[in-house]
């Protein structure tokens, strides 16, 4: 038996994201995670076409996505997060939808045409920051992606688990599955991904790295 509690749906996040509203938290994110993704928009380019996963309030998007690439779509499975990310970038509400990045039929094609949003294209370019360590399945899920895709990722680094929560029980760190060291990151993900770089960024009390890379 897994000692982890089953992954959080929407349900989850959706109050998650409540309660951060509540708390006045939507005031602090840009300062938060400014430096972070100041950083991995380094790995934007002109040409990307931009599937943005698990892309909460947005701001990665509406601040650097959007004004840099060809195209894009940012997907979160809480419709709470993307009703305030479509509020807070009014100008690009429509490119932000829910969805499940879990579901079966997320990574095909037909998703992009029927919301007729990349003119036919694929994309070239998947975004993911601070997803991969809330989903069990991630060696899964990295695995379903088409070879030679660019991976612009986040993940926590050295996390100590509060006390008294288990990993993967909410209000310890969320529902996250693993910590991460930058050695153990090398060691799950390097058959999958081609990395070129993983650049640690810190902003206290938060300690992230970047992974940028290219699915094998």
């Amino acid at each position: 038996m897994s000692k982890f509690i089953p992954v959080p749906g929407a349900v989850y996040y959706d109050d998650m994201w409540e309660e951060q509203i509540a708390l006045g938290f939507q005031a602090k994110y840009n300062n938060r995670y400014a430096k972070l993704h100041a950083t991995l928009a380094e790995s934007l380019a002109t040409h990307d076409i931009v599937l943005e996963i698990g892309c909460g309030m947005g701001h990665f998007t509406g601040n650097y996505v959007a004004p840099t690439c060809l195209d894009f779509l940012a997907t979160d499975v809480s419709p709470v997060a993307i009703d305030i990310a479509r509020k807070t970038f009014p100008s690009i509400a429509d490119q932000f939808q829910v969805f499940d990045a879990l579901s079966e039929s997320f990574l095909r094609v037909e998703m992009v045409r029927y919301y007729h949003l990349i003119s036919m294209c694929k994309f070239n370019t998947i975004v993911a920051l601070e997803f991969l360590e809330h989903i069990d399945k991630d060696i899964e899920f990295l695995s379903s992606i088409e070879s030679g895709i660019k991976l612009i990722l986040s993940l926590p680094l050295n996390e100590r688990q509060k006390k008294g929560y288990p990993p993967g029980t909410p209000r310890g760190y969320g529902a996250h599955r693993r910590i991460y060291t930058l050695d153990g990151i090398h060691n799950r993900y390097g058959k999958l991904i081609d990395i070129q770089l993983l650049q640690p960024v810190q902003r206290k009390p938060a300690l992230w790295t970047t992974l940028i890379g290219y699915k094998k």
